[in-house]
């Protein structure tokens, strides 16, 4: 954009230049016409430069070189020289620059409305799409806290439903609890009534910490079989009975090292538990305190129940060992006998039932 320079600048150019002295003679021809070509150079308004300069030096006159005249100015001197052919095309061709500059700024407005209204569209387009954008995450953010909140109740309900349930589990729990301790001390009461522990005929028999099923296997040992308890045992009865009832009596001697002596010794109380059970209170008229603890033990259903569990591993496990064991098998062959004996035994350990399938 060209530079302007108006009256004020002028002047206070003039007045700085003067340092304050106000004469005209200070101010050279030479100055002035400095003054005016620059002003022209910076295309200002060279009737205000020269009006302001001829109000300072009236005898300042405009150099030829620099003076400006108009085409309509051009035109008349032309006219008046009578080369109007000239004057006419220079008129014209000013009149088309003037024309040219008229459709070139029609244009260049149009281009500017053209693209203000480009720019318009576009940030139109762009605010909507903003908003667009803003109702997309605001429905997203939305619909998220809705899941969440869905999910908080949902585990509220869940940990409240949890909470219940425990409280019902626990109390059932309690109850079961409770009636498993009436079942047991009812269990121990109906298994007192034939047990030698509770019988008040046996309250100063000696008592120890031997397991009941034990303490009957012995006791029927020493009583009814070889070696045993002469004084206190009925040895010669129980045989004579065996005869009468043409059996043979196969309760063993309880005095041995034996490490199955026990298992067998429970096999054959398995089988003469009837017999003897007859034969106490039938041929037996007056029984020591001894022959009623044996009784009473095999009258005892969880007693006979520990002696049947004895005598099934008696008669697959320590009985076969043991006779493999007296038998003349080598040792690295021993291998045959374990292998089938460890799959029997891990069958047991799932069903257990086969074991007592055979009497």
């Amino acid at each position: 954009m060209a530079t302007v320079v108006d009256r004020d600048e002028i002047q206070a150019i003039l007045s700085k230049t003067w340092n304050g002295a106000m004469s005209t003679a200070a101010i050279t021809a030479e100055f002035f016409t400095m003054m005016y070509e620059e002003a022209c150079q910076n295309s200002a308004p060279y009737k205000h430069i020269e009006e302001s300069l001829k109000f300072y030096c009236p005898d300042f006159e405009v150099p030829k070189n620099l003076k400006r005249d108009t085409p309509q100015k051009k035109f008349t001197e032309l006219s008046k020289e009578g080369n109007k052919c000239h004057a006419e095309e220079l008129l014209s061709t000013d009149l088309a620059s003037y024309l040219n500059k008229t459709v070139n700024n029609k244009q260049s407005k149009q281009c500017n409305r053209e693209y203000q209204c480009h720019r318009k569209t576009e940030m139109k387009l762009l605010i909507q799409n903003i908003k667009l954008q803003k109702e997309v995450i605001a429905s997203a953010y939305k619909r998220k806290t809705d899941e969440l909140q869905k999910q908080k109740v949902d585990y509220e309900n869940q940990k409240q439903k949890n909470i219940t349930l425990n409280k019902k589990n626990i109390e059932l729990l309690q109850l079961n609890q409770d009636n498993e301790k009436v079942l047991k001390q009812k269990q121990k009461k109906e298994d007192r009534k034939n047990r030698q522990d509770s019988n008040p005929a046996f309250k100063n028999y000696r008592q120890n910490s031997e397991p009941a099923a034990f303490r009957a296997i012995r006791t029927v040992s020493e009583c009814l079989g070889p070696n045993g308890d002469a004084k206190n045992g009925a040895r010669q009865q129980w045989l004579a009975y065996c005869k009468m009832l043409n059996k043979k009596s196969h309760i063993n001697s309880y005095r041995s090292n034996r490490f199955n002596n026990l298992y067998d010794g429970a096999n054959y109380v398995l089988i003469h538990k009837n017999d003897i059970i007859d034969f106490l209170n039938i041929h037996i008229c007056d029984p020591n305190l001894k022959l009623k603890s044996v009784l009473c033990e095999l009258s005892c259903e969880k007693v006979y129940t520990h002696i049947v569990c004895l005598a099934a591993i008696g008669r697959y496990v320590t009985s076969p060992f043991w006779n493999l064991v007296n038998s003349n098998e080598h040792y690295l062959d021993l291998y045959k006998f374990f292998n089938p004996l460890y799959k029997r035994m891990e069958s047991w350990t799932e069903n257990c039932n086969i074991i007592l399938m055979e009497k």
